[in-house]
């Protein structure tokens, strides 16, 4: 990708240098009221032909300039792209990878941002804690009632008692353990079957850009690759050689002297493919990348949200069981993951 960026921006610069030459050279002449147009455009006022006035080399002047601004606007739009990932700053795409790569150990002063490994301690260790208390996705095979087998459930990881109703109607317990589930068939015999239990894995959220940042580059790749001068080059045109010809008695069309009416359906065309080209650099590509990195910084408050509040719930258990305190924290002030932690505390979810 920075290849290219380097690639279309030198590109981008010869067509800048040529037309900013020419643009300048037009606007000198213009100024003056007509004292400085070239000797072709006098001799041609002269002979009473129109379209040769100041005001005329004006707008060559600035037909030339549009082409020149809409160059500069992409060459610098894709300045700033190129910055955006190689140069670090307050929190640009830069900063953000090479934190949660790694390759960074901390960001620039008075910058807060999570590194690598406080990102790690806090994925692995709230995916700790959801296992420990079973908030994950478990399922476990079991027969119905008519005789087929079906899958369900929602238990926890390590070892969980479940109380059920055997078929002749005894209240029955067995223990999920280790990734089995025991349990009676209709017909009354014992049979143990694998459970299989998903952690909810915190990582991907949390170095999203890692994983699918290369996704966003290839978008942008796809794009930069592109033809941003399609239309053709501004130096081939001749502008500024057929804008200085010399005055001919009857010449007509380009064997004139070039004014507007002839620069323009020149130049003007030069532009459209630039400004699309342009378009989407920082309006799609840059806010593709930015968008990484809200993403990931999401994730990161809400798993230190999720942290704090199982914290908070260590640190007031014992008071939680006193009804005062339950409904101060449940319809007061605690938060809604500590409130629902606390419902499961009621519930024997959690001991």
């Amino acid at each position: 990708m920075l290849a290219r960026i380097d690639a279309v921006q030198a590109l981008l610069a010869t067509e800048m240098s040529a037309s900013l030459t020419d643009y300048n050279a037009f606007t000198a002449y213009a100024v003056g009221g007509g004292a400085n147009l070239p000797q072709g455009w006098i001799d041609a006022t002269n002979a009473s032909v129109s379209g040769y006035t100041s005001v005329d080399m004006s707008a060559v002047a600035s037909t030339v300039n549009t082409y020149y601004q809409a160059c500069l606007l992409t060459h610098n739009n894709l300045q700033e792209l190129k910055d955006y990932v190689t140069v670090i700053d307050v929190d640009n795409f830069k900063l953000h990878m090479e934190l949660l790569s790694g390759i960074d150990d901390a960001p620039p002063q008075d910058i807060l941002k999570p590194n690598n490994p406080s990102l790690m301690g806090v994925g692995m260790g709230l995916i700790q804690i959801e296992h420990r208390f079973g908030i994950g996705d478990v399922q476990f095979p079991f027969y119905k009632a008519d005789g087929t087998l079906d899958v369900s459930g929602n238990l926890g990881g390590g070892s969980n008692l479940f109380q059920f109703y055997r078929a002749d109607g005894l209240l029955d317990t067995i223990t999920m353990d280790a990734g089995h589930l025991p349990f009676y068939r209709a017909d009354g015999t014992l049979d143990d079957l694998e459970t299989t239990f998903e952690m909810i894995n915190h990582l991907l959220g949390l170095f999203g850009s890692l994983f699918t940042g290369d996704v966003t580059i290839a978008d942008a790749q796809t794009h930069l690759d592109t033809d941003p001068l399609s239309a053709g080059t501004y130096g081939p045109l001749g502008i500024s050689a057929g804008v200085n010809k010399p005055y001919v008695s009857g010449a007509v069309g380009e064997d004139a002297i070039w004014n507007n009416s002839i620069v323009g359906p020149k130049v003007a065309p030069l532009s459209v493919p630039v400004l699309l080209y342009n378009a989407p650099l920082i309006t799609t590509h840059k806010a593709a990348l930015t968008t990484h990195i809200v993403d990931d910084m999401a994730y990161y408050d809400e798993c230190q949200h999720k942290l704090n509040s199982i914290m908070k719930a260590y640190g007031i258990s014992g008071h939680i069981q006193d009804p005062f305190f339950a409904y101060m924290y449940t319809d007061v002030f605690g938060t809604a993951t500590l409130n629902e932690i606390i419902a499961q505390f009621h519930a024997g979810e959690i001991t």
